[in-house]
């Protein structure tokens, strides 16, 4: 459980003298909720899969806005990985959110799909492309009512992205040293 004192939350105000709208970060009374989540990692021969899921509260409150209803909403997140070859591994997943009502605010639902390949070449180099944002979902929807502004807005968003990486590893790969158990502290045995 969580409770905040005047947090800090964009809004639209207006002023007629100006005849101009202004996005700019306000102060409102007060926020509060929860948030109850479970990790579910899982993994079966060539399958490796994480998967998280929250459920969220989250209510936010001022005297200067109309106050919707608020309701809670559900959080997810997966990585699925495939051991497709030797050293291959196809990874797809994303994450989700369901459409939340914060009390001010109104936010629409989302859905966000990633995937990579990963490929090892002579056990050292490691190369991997991933794709981010597959189905260009991340636009953010919003409405509020705060101080006589009325709002619906959508952000766009554009996180559609192809990344490249590499890495080497130098010397001897870390799981396969061997641990030496060794005292380093002379008067442990003295300890009875």
């Amino acid at each position: 459980m969580y409770q905040k004192e005047n947090p800090s939350y964009y809004a639209i105000s207006y002023e007629p003298m100006d005849s101009a709208a202004t996005l700019s970060p306000i102060n409102l009374e007060r926020e509060s909720g929860f948030y109850v989540g479970v990790t579910l990692p899982f993994s079966y021969k060539l399958w490796t899969s994480t998967t998280s899921l929250s459920f969220n509260y989250n209510k936010i409150k001022d005297a200067s806005a109309v106050l919707t209803m608020a309701k809670p909403y559900i959080y997810a997140y997966t990585d699925q990985q495939l051991k497709v070859a030797k050293d291959t591994i196809v990874s797809f997943g994303g994450w989700m959110m369901t459409e939340r009502n914060e009390g001010v605010y109104t936010r629409n639902a989302m859905v966000v799909v990633n995937a990579s390949v990963t490929k090892t070449f002579f056990e050292k180099l490691q190369c991997a492309i991933r794709l981010n944002d597959i189905t260009k979902a991340m636009n953010f929807e919003e409405s509020y009512a705060i101080n006589g502004v009325e709002a619906k807005g959508v952000y766009f968003v554009d996180a559609r992205e192809i990344a490249f990486s590499m890495k080497y590893t130098f010397g001897n790969n870390a799981s396969s040293s061997k641990f030496k158990n060794k005292d380093v502290d002379e008067n442990l045995d003295r300890i009875k």
